[in-house]
């Protein structure tokens, strides 16, 4: 359950054996535990994935997620946001409200931006002007800022397939009024993140978000909020500049392992190789940047071997003898 590498341990994976009935699904950075059918227990691990694929791990991710992803639950229940998040038990586990997913992913767009192949820009690279049921004007340029943030959600799938409101309430995955609900959430969460970094030197560039129905079917942001895994960081500092040369900025979010990828033509899912521990480190670096940037204080981790704390961790929490 560790991989020890120089003399960082890191979450590579788990296998804990709960005291209650307990169904395991492994995710391509979290793996949850349904506790009872109606708990979810989340170990967030230090794997890294791209372009749906899981390609190695960033020494302390998991938890600079958490403590991310944690801040913005908490912000969210000031905003009378709903979230599925019911406590932190550990600096990589969070307890949930069990709910039911809804299948498809929410990204809210400030730039016309992005280096996937199903990105915005992508998209209109290749002469796209409808992209997830926005229609977009011509001549637009890289890094072209929209004046409100575009929603353009995904079916979620063993690869993201792009989709539209109107498709999503076609196939009945929601209805309209839900979809509304969707886009008004997701919208208000992202231009609180923007605000937040934007006062830090920051832009918040993008930023995906999940949704959930409880039990009593109240909707529900579910899974992470605004962090470097989920989320487009850029350094304010000149960013003006560098746009205007042809340049592009330096991304301070997963997208420092994108750009390793796709500098090497490996945007293809069979053709990704393992990530250089040189790349891992050095992304270990940007998130802990990023959150000292966002929060004013050097991220501090905690070094136990994590195996070990997590199983003290459940222990205390009663899921574990």
């Amino acid at each position: 359950m560790k991989d020890v590498k120089s003399t960082d341990f890191r979450l590579i994976s788990t296998d804990y054996k709960f005291v209650h009935p307990t169904t395991k699904k492994v995710g391509k950075v979290r793996d949850n535990y349904l506790v009872d059918g109606d708990t979810l227990v989340a170990i967030t691990t230090d794997r890294v994935s791209v372009f749906d694929k899981v390609v190695g791990s960033v020494p302390f991710k998991g938890q600079i997620l958490n403590a991310i992803s944690n801040y913005w639950f908490d912000v969210a229940r000031e905003f009378d946001i709903n979230t599925h998040f019911i406590k932190q038990i550990d600096p990589a586990v969070n307890v949930y409200e069990a709910c039911k997913v809804i299948s498809i992913k929410v990204v809210a767009r400030r730039y016309l931006a992005g280096n996937s192949p199903i990105s915005i820009w992508t998209h209109y690279e290749k002469g796209s002007r409808n992209y997830c049921g926005n229609i977009l004007p011509h001549n637009l340029k890289k890094y072209h800022r929209f004046s409100e943030p575009l929603i353009t959600p995904t079916i979620k799938a063993e690869r993201d397939e792009l989709t539209s409101a109107y498709e999503i309430v076609d196939k009945d995955i929601v209805n309209s009024a839900t979809w509304e609900c969707i886009v008004k959430t997701a919208t208000r969460l992202f231009k609180l993140g923007e605000l937040f970094a934007n006062a830090r030197g920051l832009i918040l560039a993008d930023t995906k978000y999940e949704f959930g129905w409880s039990n009593t079917w109240q909707l529900l942001v579910i899974d992470e909020i605004n962090t470097p895994d989920s989320s487009c960081y850029w350094s304010q500092d000149g960013f003006d500049k560098v746009i205007a040369n042809g340049g592009d900025p330096i991304p301070l979010s997963k997208d420092h392992v994108r750009e390793f990828y796709k500098k090497k033509g490996m945007t293809r899912h069979k053709d990704l190789i393992e990530l250089p521990e040189s790349v891992a480190k050095d992304t270990s670096a940007i998130y802990s940047k990023l959150y000292k940037r966002l929060f004013g204080k050097r991220f501090k981790p905690n070094m136990e071997d994590p195996s070990e704390r997590i199983e003290r961790s459940l222990r205390r929490a009663g899921f574990l003898e």
